[in-house]
């Protein structure tokens, strides 16, 4: 069980970084407006993701009782 839990939290942070770099990738080959949006939010990834694992530890908790 603990496993899947480790995997699932992993899986997150790939999934928001890869997103990250699809945004970033977009940014550079379109410019123009897509540059401040991708810098925007490459600013705040940490927090997004902190707030993804702390969503996915509540419902975590949550379906467990």
């Amino acid at each position: 069980m603990a496993d899947d839990t480790i995997l699932s939290v992993i899986g997150i942070c790939v999934a928001i970084f890869a997103f990250l770099l699809v945004l970033l990738a977009i940014g550079q080959y379109f410019g123009g407006s897509w540059t401040p949006v991708t810098v925007g939010v490459a600013q705040y990834i940490f927090l997004i993701t902190v707030f993804g694992l702390a969503c996915y530890g509540l419902f975590y908790l949550l379906g467990r009782h």
